[in-house]
C-alpha cells in the first residue's frame, strides 16, 4: 500500500473515501467497500484520508487514538485500500477553510469519484456532505454520500467505540471491521517476572494510543509467529506503581523479546489489576490467570 500526503502530487487515479478513520468500524468499512466498487468499475484505486497524528492534541482535548498510524495502515490494508492519503492536523491545517481544502485535493490528485458519511464535516467553517457533493459537481467528479449505519439502534462511531473499549472490549470489536490490537516494542522492564517464574515482555506503546485497563488473555504475533498470553494492562499496585504499562507473558515462548515489536490482540477480559498482597498471592492469581488460556 502507498502512503502519500495530501499536497503532494500522485497521478494515479483514485477515489477518495474522506473521513478520519480513527478505526475501522462497520460504517467506515462501508465507505472503502463503496469506493472500492467504484475505483473497480473505473479502473482506480481505492484511497483514504487520514492524520498522521493525534488530531485531539492540536485542539487541545485529552482524547487519545483507537489506533495509531502506523495501525491503521494495516486496518486499510486488511480491507483493500490502495492508497493512505495522510495529512498533520496543526494550527495551519486547522484554520483552512473546507473550499481550500477540497481545492487541494482536486488539484493534487486525480479524483474520478468521492465518498463521505452523511456526517461528513471539513474546513475551519466545517462544510458538509452537501457543501462536498455540489463542490465535487461543479468539477464533474461524483460524490457518494453513505448513510449511518447503527448498532442496537445507536449510531456505530469511534467516539461511542472508545467509551466502549475501556468497559467492554467484545462489543467494542463487534462494532468494527477487525479487532482492537497494540502493537509495541519489547523495552527492558523491572525483570520482576522473571523472578517469580513469569517472565513479562514489557511493551513500549505509543502515548497517544487508548488502551483498555486490565487482565486480558490475548494472542501476540512475534515474528511471524503467533503465541497465547496475558496481558496486563494498567499500574503495577503490588509494586507500588501507578504508571499504565503494558506486560505480556506468552505461553510457551522461549528467547529474548528486547526491541521486538509485538502485535498483541486482546481476545478476553479475565479481570481488574488488584494489589496483591504478597507475592506468593500475585504468583498463584498468575497461575489461574494461565488457565483462562484454555477456556
Amino acid at each position: 500500500m502507498i502512503t502519500v500526503s495530501y499536497n503532494q502530487k500522485y497521478n494515479q487515479p483514485i477515489v477518495l473515501a474522506l473521513g478520519f478513520f480513527d478505526c475501522m468500524h462497520l460504517g467506515h468499512k462501508k465507505l472503502v467497500d463503496k469506493a472500492k466498487e467504484i475505483a473497480l468499475q473505473r479502473g482506480a484505486q481505492t484511497a483514504v484520508f487520514t492524520f498522521y497524528n493525534n488530531h485531539f492534541k492540536t485542539l487541545g482535548k485529552t482524547e487519545k487514538l483507537l489506533f495509531t498510524f502506523e495501525e491503521r495502515k494495516i486496518l486499510f490494508q486488511k480491507v483493500g485500500v490502495d492508497v493512505t492519503v495522510g495529512a498533520t492536523f496543526d494550527k495551519q491545517f486547522m484554520s483552512m477553510d473546507g473550499n481550500s481544502f477540497l481545492s487541494i485535493l482536486k488539484n493534487t490528485f486525480d479524483i474520478c469519484a468521492v465518498v463521505v458519511g452523511f456526517d461528513y464535516t471539513c474546513g475551519s467553517d466545517r462544510r458538509d456532505c452537501n457543501f462536498v457533493k455540489d463542490f465535487f459537481a461543479s468539477r464533474s467528479i461524483e460524490t457518494h454520500v453513505i448513510d449511518q449505519v447503527s448498532f442496537e439502534d445507536e449510531k456505530i462511531s469511534s467516539t461511542r467505540i472508545r467509551k466502549l473499549l475501556v468497559s467492554n472490549l467484545h462489543k467494542a470489536n463487534s462494532l468494527m471491521a477487525n479487532n482492537y490490537f497494540i502493537i509495541g516494542t519489547v523495552e527492558k522492564g523491572r525483570t520482576c517476572g522473571r523472578t517469580i517464574g513469569f517472565p513479562t515482555a514489557n511493551v513500549q506503546v505509543d502515548c497517544d494510543k487508548l488502551l483498555p485497563v486490565g487482565v486480558f488473555t490475548a494472542d501476540v504475533l512475534v515474528d511471524n509467529k503467533n503465541y497465547k498470553a496475558i496481558v496486563n494492562i494498567g499500574g503495577q499496585p503490588t509494586f507500588g506503581l501507578d504508571k499504565v504499562v503494558v506486560e505480556a507473558h506468552l505461553k510457551d515462548f522461549s528467547g529474548d523479546l528486547y526491541s521486538q515489536t509485538l502485535t498483541i490482540t486482546p481476545k478476553k477480559y479475565i479481570r481488574n489489576v488488584v494489589k496483591f498482597e504478597n507475592k506468593q498471592q500475585l504468583i498463584e492469581q498468575l497461575r489461574q490467570d494461565l488457565e483462562k488460556l484454555n477456556d
